[in-house]
């Protein structure tokens, strides 16, 4: 089998340093602005009084004037390792949230996570008592909210691969890749054969058998890492500038202890950046959770129409896999034999 190519490693290696150089520096930025500069603000009210907010203002451009090469360097080395932090976190996080999120266009029946039914009795009392109280009043989302988060056993599996992919498949009429999936959401005793293994070795294979063809994979792969980053960046700098509006709160409380009433007009851009920020990074999460799903979804329907296709020139790389696909020679099927590899 040919090799990767040089252009598509240092495709790779681009798409991996800018998916975390790019999220590490934002969540630099954004921290300093609604954490570092409300601190910055407090030390001075406490430090200097009558200086206020400007104090902040004065050393941002005393910074800015001594800035080197080896700050840049230390600022885009700090904000590599930390946005690769955020872009190897799990994202079934992310995926659990995009679910909750759609819970009622997946509550159909059909998709690739289905959901348990409402457990007549919850694991805690109090719990319990919540959740009828929530449904006397109506109150379904918050409901459902309480089963969410209060009780694990009520969630559904949003593990990768998806326990009912097979069957979302065939509700789609996508029977040649449902084929493909070796576990059935309900047969249990096919469950052993899910594993995320399963998704990677057809990744390998297919990039060693035609690594010319899976430059969509990767960056589908690439995306849904880069969302996932993105997505835990904003959950921490919500927090962060939700800290630092707090703090920027102080820093005025001793301001007008100090100065006066007339003086907190000067931390007006205090608090518009940091609610900014806030509310900037809440839109951004939940606008991920409205996609996330489709999107990690699409990608391993990619990788099994791929694989399905390359398995008509190549049918090696189905082999050891449990597939079993079911062939009379119609159109539209791969020219391999019906269980590969034996």
């Amino acid at each position: 089998m040919n090799g990767f190519p040089p252009r598509q490693t240092i495709r790779e290696f681009l798409v991996e340093f800018m998916g975390s150089l790019v999220p590490g520096f934002l969540f630099v930025f954004l921290a300093t602005v609604g954490f570092g500069w409300p601190v910055a603000a407090l030390c001075g009210a406490l430090l200097s009084p009558g200086s206020g907010a400007s104090l902040s203002f004065a050393g941002c451009a005393e910074l800015l004037g001594v800035i080197r090469f080896e700050t840049i360097f230390f600022v885009l080395a700090f904000s590599y390792v930390l946005g690769h932090f955020f872009f190897r976190q799990d994202p079934k996080v992310p995926d659990e949230s995009s679910v909750f999120c759609i819970r009622q266009a997946l509550k159909s029946g059909d998709g690739a996570v289905r959901f348990p039914k409402v457990p007549k009795e919850l694991s805690k009392k109090p719990l319990r008592l919540f959740y009828r109280c929530c449904k006397v009043a109506k109150l379904n989302r918050l409901a459902e909210w309480v089963l969410w988060y209060g009780d694990r056993s009520s969630r559904p599996n949003v593990e990768f691969p998806y326990l009912f992919l097979h069957e979302y498949l065939k509700d789609r009429e996508l029977k040649h890749l449902a084929e493909m999936v070796p576990w059935h959401g309900e047969d249990p005793n096919t469950h052993r054969h899910r594993t995320k293994a399963f998704v990677n070795i057809l990744k390998m294979r297919l990039e060693f058998a035609f690594p010319e063809k899976c430059g969509t994979i990767t960056r589908n792969e690439a995306h849904v890492r880069l969302m996932s980053s993105v997505w835990y960046l904003s959950r921490s700098l919500m927090w962060v500038s939700a800290a630092g509006f707090a703090i920027a709160l102080m820093a005025a409380g001793r301001a007008w202890t100090d100065l006066g009433i007339s003086q907190l007009v000067r931390f007006f851009p205090l608090f518009l950046s940091c609610g900014l920020i806030v509310i900037g990074t809440f839109w951004a999460r939940h606008t991920i959770e409205k996609f996330f799903h489709y999107q990690r979804v699409r990608e391993i329907i990619h990788v099994l129409e791929m694989a399905y296709v390359a398995a008509k020139d190549k049918p090696e790389i189905l082999e050891d896999l449990n597939i079993d696909l079911h062939h009379d020679g119609g159109e539209g099927q791969p020219p391999c034999a019906a269980q590969p590899g034996r």
